[in-house]
């Protein structure tokens, strides 16, 4: 920000969900992980991948057999964790970003990265309701 109090520069916008499961999400996932013929998803797993799409890059971590601290309580299961971001928006000629747009579509990318991640099944058994 400048001495004006105008943005000047941008590095990066995003939307971040971590989403936490009580159970090892990998069983209601589109995801595999097979050495040889044997699943390594029914232990420990930390498993990070980016996908770069145009100016969007969506990073997602999974991991099972993670803890998560809700209060004093302590969880075991599983996390999902979308990030979705632009990096290095451009600036227009007017020194201006149309954040909604871009946070729209970050947001867009990261529902659509999520919910391929996940099986069907396993959708509509949560009875969604689309608006």
């Amino acid at each position: 920000m400048n001495q004006k109090g105008v943005i000047d520069s941008v590095t990066r916008i995003g939307v971040r969900y971590i989403n936490y499961f009580s159970f090892n999400v990998f069983e209601v996932s589109n995801f595999a992980i097979n050495l040889l013929e044997t699943s390594l998803t029914k232990g420990n797993v930390l498993l990070r991948i980016e996908f770069p799409d145009d100016n969007l890059v969506t990073v997602l971590q999974i991991m099972n057999g993670g803890k998560l601290q809700v209060g004093t309580e302590e969880k075991k299961g599983s996390i999902l964790d979308l990030d979705t971001f632009i990096v290095e928006p451009s600036l227009g000629e007017n020194k201006s970003i149309d954040f909604r747009h871009l946070i729209d579509l970050a947001h867009q990318e990261l529902k659509r990265r999520f919910f391929s991640g996940l099986k069907d099944e396993y959708i509509n058994s949560l009875n969604p309701q689309y608006e």
